[in-house]
């Protein structure tokens, strides 16, 4: 750019106005770069009328901060529910990339900046959980399984966490801490060289996850095995779905529901979905219920839509031969299950379904 300096004559001959500055760009268009098209079509996307950016991505010592206002402790699960909070608030419309759509950006981004020279690149695990950097590491390798770099980690977080928790300073830990450790590092070691099919040996939480869709165990099942199947990205109703996704959501939901059917000793399957309040939906994202079926779970079979309904507090049960009908409460025979409970069923699952 040149800074030129020019005048202009003012409405009397003679005389000429204070000296105005202009700015002349001489670069021509012909000399725009290559990725000048992707940047204005970025640019145009994120400043579009009505919308804004919901800027979350921060350090964990800052969120800490956040958290620490309303007295929440700053953990590495605190965190998450946070953020999970705030990317699936239903009408946000905040898109849930996969391991495979970020591992796409990446690679495009290293291959446009990286030279074929350097011998290797290695990925950090910081702020994800231990299940979540070794899948996005074998999705990187998927991705890009002839990269001149090899494509491997230099995990803290991923590798330490759980030897951690499992050894607690204690020496009878110790074997049992190593033994988590090298079954850590042998997965993250597979996913380097993109090869890794799971299980892994620390399964992030109740969660089955496939491209588009995911299923998680529920938290008071209905009946032994019964799992909810979800898109990723945030529905309200079965209609929001593209048909991609509507097809991957059923997929994992036929997937599953082999598996739990043959795994819980069922002889059917009940998939049910509720698509809107008038329909008894009272969590505002789309979901199937897949349920294993054993004769004589319900005394009568409808009796398990009374008991899927969120919005139901009991539902009747069938008259026995000798004695009244009386109604059986959700909330007692539902019992509570914790995270651990929860996460040990799901590991179970994926690596049925692997």
């Amino acid at each position: 750019m040149q800074l030129r300096q020019a005048s202009a004559a003012s409405g009397r001959a003679g005389t000429r106005s204070r000296v105005q500055p202009q700015i002349v760009c001489r670069a021509a268009l012909s000399m725009e770069s290559p990725l000048a098209e992707e940047l204005k079509k970025t640019a145009a996307y994120i400043s579009q009328k009505g919308k804004g950016i919901l800027a979350s991505d921060e350090s964990n010592a800052t969120t800490g901060k956040r958290l620490e206002v309303v007295g929440i402790e700053n953990t590495e699960e605190n965190r998450r529910d946070w953020r999970q909070l705030l990317y699936t608030a239903p009408g946000l419309d905040a898109p849930v990339a996969t391991p495979q759509e970020v591992a796409r950006v990446t690679v495009r981004t290293m291959m446009r900046s990286i030279p074929a020279a350097v011998p290797g690149i290695h990925f950090l695990s910081g702020g994800m959980a231990e299940e979540e950097a070794t899948l996005n590491l074998q999705a990187l390798n998927d991705e890009m399984p002839n990269s001149p770099w090899a494509l491997t980690f230099s995990y803290g977080r991923a590798l330490q966490s759980s030897t951690l928790k499992t050894w607690a300073g204690k020496e009878a830990n110790w074997d049992a801490a190593q033994a988590i450790l090298v079954k850590l590092a042998k997965a993250n070691s597979e996913a380097s060289t993109g090869s890794f099919k799971g299980p892994h040996p620390v399964p992030g939480g109740g969660r089955i996850l496939q491209d588009l869709s995911y299923g998680f165990v529920n938290l008071k099942p209905v009946v032994p095995g019964h799992v909810l199947v979800s898109p990723r990205r945030p529905a309200k109703r079965f209609q929001d779905l593209n048909a991609e996704e509507v097809a991957d959501l059923w997929l994992l939901a036929q997937r599953i529901g082999t598996v739990v059917e043959r795994q819980y000793g069922a002889g059917s399957l009940t998939l049910a979905i509720q698509d809107g309040p008038l329909a008894g939906q009272t969590v505002p994202h789309v979901h199937i219920h897949v349920l294993p079926r054993k004769a004589g779970d319900f005394p009568k079979n409808d009796e398990v839509y009374d008991a899927i309904d969120q919005g139901s507090a009991d539902f009747k049960k069938a008259a026995q031969e000798e004695g009244p009908s009386e109604k059986l409460d959700l909330d007692k025979e539902r019992q509570v299950r914790t995270h651990s409970e929860m996460a040990e069923e799901a590991a179970v699952l994926r690596a049925l379904l692997a």
